[in-house]
């Protein structure tokens, strides 16, 4: 996991982590009016400027701001999606670093339903995450879109790159779900009983056949090993653009 060498800030942890909590439970109750409260008030802490802060919460802090995030990302209506996106990059990052830091299995199936079911709102992560790895893989030294000769995020002759970058999201979701489910089994490894965003049947049954068109399910090694780099890579990328919030 990357350092970027900020000390936690106590107060701000709190203050997020208290904001996360009540939107977590009323959300759990069917509160919607203090859903929709706790919400605001938790992205209006962490956006512009104040981004780089999600850096400096406690680890103990990352799984609830992470779920909460998820909520503020695929239940809230900003009347722009790019809102909707920034706060699926919060919860990426959060949940993504607990993932990396403590193994921690719990916040795994969040970032599974994102990708299955929210891809759009993680496009340009992927897109990036993508043109990363492969200037690491090829040993380049300047961006990528100089070899590609456009931007890769919008260029129409690089649709192919995109639908590719995009298409990794599989291999992320393999590797994700080899951590709370036994797939041969068709059974939770983690307790089902409590709001972590699982993945509902019919959700595993999408998973397994992208993962079937695209020969990236979880019986090969590859497919793991291809997960977790890309996984890595797209954590990184949030942590990077987060940084850079100040």
């Amino acid at each position: 996991m990357k350092n970027y060498n900020l000390k936690i800030d106590e107060a701000f942890s709190d203050m997020v982590e208290g904001y996360a909590m009540q939107l977590n439970l009323a959300s759990a109750l069917g509160n919607s009016e203090d859903a929709a409260y706790y919400a605001d008030q938790l992205f209006r802490a962490c956006y512009g400027s104040n981004g780089h802060k999600l850096l400096q919460i406690r680890e103990s802090a990352l799984q609830p701001v992470g779920l909460a995030f998820v909520k503020v990302a695929i239940h809230f209506d900003f009347n722009d999606l790019d809102l909707n996106s920034v706060a699926a990059e919060n919860a990426l990052y959060c949940l993504g670093a607990s993932v990396i830091s403590n193994h921690n299995t719990y916040c795994a199936p969040a970032i599974f339903t994102l990708l299955l079911n929210h891809s759009n709102l993680l496009r340009d992560k992927l897109i990036a995450a993508h043109c990363t790895n492969a200037e690491r893989e090829m040993g380049m030294f300047a961006p990528i879109r100089m070899m590609l000769g456009g931007n890769p995020y919008t260029a129409p002759h690089l649709n192919e790159f995109r639908t590719q970058a995009i298409s990794k999201r599989v291999f992320i979701m393999t590797y994700l779900l080899s951590m709370f489910y036994d797939i041969n089994g068709r059974k939770f490894t983690i307790p089902s009983d409590l709001s972590y965003h699982l993945p509902k049947e019919q959700d595993i049954d999408n998973y397994i056949a992208l993962a079937k068109a695209m020969d990236a399910g979880a019986n090969s090694a590859f497919n793991l090993k291809e997960g977790e780099k890309y996984f890595n890579t797209i954590v990184e990328e949030c942590g990077d653009t987060l940084s850079k919030m100040v």
